[in-house]
């Protein structure tokens, strides 16, 4: 691996994900409710969003004690995760296509760079970067045998959010050694106890202190279970699993239009990646001869069907932790020639940036946004 062309690439991607990261200087969507927590926890304040895990809640607190109250440090920690995930999807790539060319995993992770989904949770304070930062080591790890150092990036992906929880099929599916009852023994005690241990001790220290332990700990989980099982009231961007896989409603964080000017933050996926990428992800099982499409695609399959289970329904951004594995399954059908590559990178790049107004809310003519509106339940 070029750990040089590594850092340089890290390094454009990081003051490209900041541009205009204060913008919109005010909260958005859900960031309602977790810069406050945030707030509450920087003033030793119970958290008040407590039907989450509080660890990326506490990890914007710490970055308004750096950067002051400001839009800029409320976003800040998402931008970092995603540092991180690109950096682990990196090397996962790399050990995944590495054989081919070297620029194989960059232009894997331009990709990656250039899914919509994934540019705006990077500049948005919600939970779901965080979760999705530690989730991607922790997959890298599992997969290099490293099972302890997976653990403990599962355990903090599970104490920024649960959604982390739809890897573990996964990683049952893959513990080796199923003929030696030992070895998969030992294996399962290495992938799980830390996480567990980490979960259990962040989550009373930063809720509470640790003189709490397992009674407290307990009734909390079951309060949060309780919330996350119950039905919910109507929301206009919530919608069936599927439809966020087909990209049929998307959310929007913001939108003001000012006479025949238009600003807007949409969350959505870059439609000509993600459509490419899905019909590779769904031929993946025709290799499945092949011990990486196996991979790829179960882990694509539990962090989107897994959803079917919900029976609240979802939103478009609970893809996060799915969009480098559908990049990677696209990835897998074109590896091999780099003209068929060229061409995939460079279609991707075309429609990001056609849609880039409206990840980074720059203002736009009315007639401009108008033409991005593909499907009518993108409105």
């Amino acid at each position: 691996m070029n750990k040089l062309l590594l850092g340089f690439f890290l390094l454009l991607a990081f003051v490209f994900c900041s541009f205009r990261l204060g913008i919109p200087n005010h909260l958005v969507f859900d960031e309602t409710y977790y810069v406050p927590a945030a707030s509450a926890l920087l003033a030793g304040k119970a958290d008040p969003n407590n039907v989450h895990p509080p660890l990326a809640k506490l990890l914007m607190a710490g970055s308004i004690r750096i950067f002051g109250n400001k839009p800029f440090a409320w976003r800040f920690p998402s931008l970092l995760s995603f540092m991180l995930a690109l950096f682990f999807f990196f090397i996962l790539a790399n050990d995944l296509f590495s054989q081919n060319s070297v620029w194989l995993p960059l232009g894997a992770s331009l990709l990656y760079l250039f899914d919509g989904i994934s540019y705006v949770q990077s500049r948005i304070a919600m939970l779901d970067m965080p979760m999705t930062g530690f989730l991607i080591p922790s997959i890298y790890c599992f997969r290099k045998q490293k099972y302890w150092l997976s653990s403990i990036f599962l355990g903090l992906s599970l104490l920024c959010k649960w959604g982390g929880f739809f890897i573990l099929p996964v990683y049952l599916l893959w513990i080796p050694y199923r003929g030696d009852i030992k070895k998969s023994w030992n294996i399962f005690l290495q992938l799980f106890v830390p996480a567990f241990v980490i979960y259990f001790i962040g989550f009373n220290a930063i809720s509470g202190g640790l003189g709490h332990w397992f009674p407290k700990f307990f009734s909390q989980h079951l309060e949060m279970l309780k919330f996350h099982l119950r039905p919910t009231m109507e929301h206009p961007y919530k919608a069936p699993w599927w439809k966020w896989v087909l990209l049929i409603r998307p959310i929007w964080y913001a939108f003001k239009q000012t006479g025949n000017t238009v600003h807007g933050i949409i969350a959505l996926p870059n439609p000509i990646l993600w459509w490419l990428g899905l019909a590779g992800v769904l031929l993946l099982p025709f290799r499945f001869n092949d011990e990486k499409a196996r991979f790829i695609f179960a882990l694509f399959f539990f962090f989107t069907v897994s959803w079917a289970i919900s029976i609240k329904g979802g939103f478009m951004y609970y893809l996060l932790p799915a969009s480098p594995f559908l990049v990677l399954g696209l990835v897998y059908w074109i590896q091999k020639s780099k003209v068929l590559f060229g061409i995939v990178l460079s279609i991707a790049c075309i429609s990001f940036f056609f849609f880039f107004p409206l990840y980074a809310y720059l203002p736009i003519p009315y007639g401009y946004y108008a033409h991005m509106m593909w499907l009518h339940t993108w409105i």
